[in-house]
């Protein structure tokens, strides 16, 4: 959720990863009345509009990006990783305040193997060439921020984070693939509650 001051609006951005969530979620949603009553508020809110933003398939990004005939339209350089809302992510348990980007990967890449049928990013090698390749940050711009859950404050960041892609053309375009997937997905914890929200853009 974001709040725009300036037109005094909330912008809800709900997401599904599998059919069924689509099916459960996103469609009754578009029957829902053009008022919605926050209960724990006390509060009638107006929707003023519905749109779909994004949609694709596992198959139709794993087409995109590594389908051995397809060849990328460009050659980006540059991922940049906008974090819209309070991201955690966790490292051997332990929550991180700032976003290693081995752990970002390993975040993406768990994501796109619990929830995609799609198996050839789910092996030991993939992991290995990913988590282990040296990556270079070019620029970031983060802060901390607090997201809250029944009034307790967690301590998160927020920001963006530019990442220069490696040389192997086999990671390029399996990170183009997950950076594409984390503007459904969003990465670290608690995404199913806000957390974690992220828009990913090429240079």
């Amino acid at each position: 959720t974001r709040y725009y001051a300036k037109s005094r609006t909330l912008h809800w951005y709900i997401s599904a990863l599998t059919n069924q969530a689509c099916q459960e979620i996103i469609q009754p949603l578009s029957t829902l009345p053009d008022e919605v009553y926050l209960k724990k508020k006390k509060l009638s809110l107006p929707i003023i509009r519905r749109s779909i933003s994004y949609m694709s398939t596992y198959e139709r990004l794993a087409k995109k990006y590594i389908s051995p005939a397809q060849q990328l339209p460009h050659s980006p350089s540059i991922i940049s990783y906008q974090f819209i809302s309070p991201t955690i992510l966790k490292k051997q348990g332990l929550y991180l305040y700032y976003p290693e980007y081995s752990y970002l990967i390993s975040s993406l890449l768990r994501k796109w193997n619990t929830f995609s049928h799609l198996d050839f990013l789910n092996t030991p090698e993939i992991s290995t060439l990913l988590i282990n390749h040296p990556f270079r940050i070019e620029h970031y711009n983060l802060k901390m921020n607090f997201f809250s859950v029944e009034r307790i404050k967690i301590p998160a960041f927020q920001g963006y984070l530019d990442v220069k892609l490696p040389q192997n053309t086999m990671a390029q375009h399996i990170l183009l693939l997950l950076s594409d997937y984390a503007n459904c997905s969003g990465v670290g914890i608690k995404t199913a509650i806000g957390m974690g929200a992220m828009h990913t853009k090429e240079k």
